[in-house]
């Protein structure tokens, strides 16, 4: 199994995560996501944390939002993700912040469909 899997669906390019993963994954992943059939520049981005191993370190995460800074504009400047524990909800609200210093607009949440439809524009 692949640590990630890229797609678009619904109006929104999908990164679902399913192992542990490093600033060169999400590198990769965006860029991927990018290539596939359906993406639009301006197409918001999500990403879904299917509950990876521990996750990375505040370095890591630093590191990924300078990765996010320097790709958001493909994605429209719009970056959710879901996290499905507890752990990487606070882990995504470190890389939420350390995006808000970039000018990013990144945010986390715990379910799907809140992401969704923040995404969208129908969520606060």
């Amino acid at each position: 199994m692949d640590k990630w899997h890229a797609y678009v669906a619904d109006s929104l390019a999908v990164v679902e995560w399913f192992e542990d993963f490093g600033t060169r994954d999400v590198r990769e992943a965006l860029t991927s996501v990018t290539r596939v059939p359906g993406f639009e520049t301006g197409t918001p981005l999500l990403l879904v944390d299917e509950g990876t191993g521990i996750g990375p370190t505040p370095r890591e995460l630093e590191a990924s939002a300078d990765v996010l800074e320097n790709r958001c504009a493909s994605f429209g400047n719009k970056i959710a993700m879901s996290a499905k524990t507890q752990a990487h909800y606070g882990l995504g609200r470190m890389l939420e912040a350390f995006c808000e210093l970039r000018g990013v607009r990144f945010r986390v949440f715990r379910d799907l469909a809140t992401a969704r439809q923040w995404l969208r524009g129908s969520a606060a």
